[in-house]
């Protein structure tokens, strides 16, 4: 199993967030009757219907009060990320911006994410 998808499987299962794309199951099939090694790994995730590069790339165009909704969601779910998990994400793009039908957001692909080491202020306060 690629290292990036036991990262993020790990990562995902510390997080809990309304614009976090939500990990369902992990679910490990055989390869032909093959020993435990070979079998194939897979991630289920919750259903949204696009990410905002498709609607994006299909002409979509976003009113400002669209806009402002999909930034107010992307930049909750960043400082729940930063602020309260000490964690980068690392590969923010339309890709990783899913959108369901309602318009909300849900950050996805945590295979490059990181936790940062904890700053202390001068001092000694944090």
């Amino acid at each position: 199993m690629p290292l990036t998808s036991v990262r993020e499987i790990k990562i995902l299962r510390q997080l809990s967030h309304q614009h976090l794309v939500q990990l369902k199951e992990v679910v490990a099939s055989d390869v032909d009757g093959k020993k435990a090694t070979d079998s194939h790994m897979y991630m289920v995730f919750e259903y949204l219907d696009h990410d905002l590069a498709g609607l994006i790339n299909a002409g979509r165009r976003f009113s400002l009060p669209e806009i402002k909704c999909l930034m107010w969601q992307l930049v909750d779910v960043l400082d729940y990320l930063h602020r309260v998990k000490n964690m980068i994400h690392r590969d923010i793009k339309c890709s990783n911006l899913l959108v369901s039908r309602n318009f909300e957001l849900k950050l996805a692909d945590f295979g490059l994410a990181r936790f940062m080491k904890k700053k202390h202020a001068p001092g000694g306060r944090d």
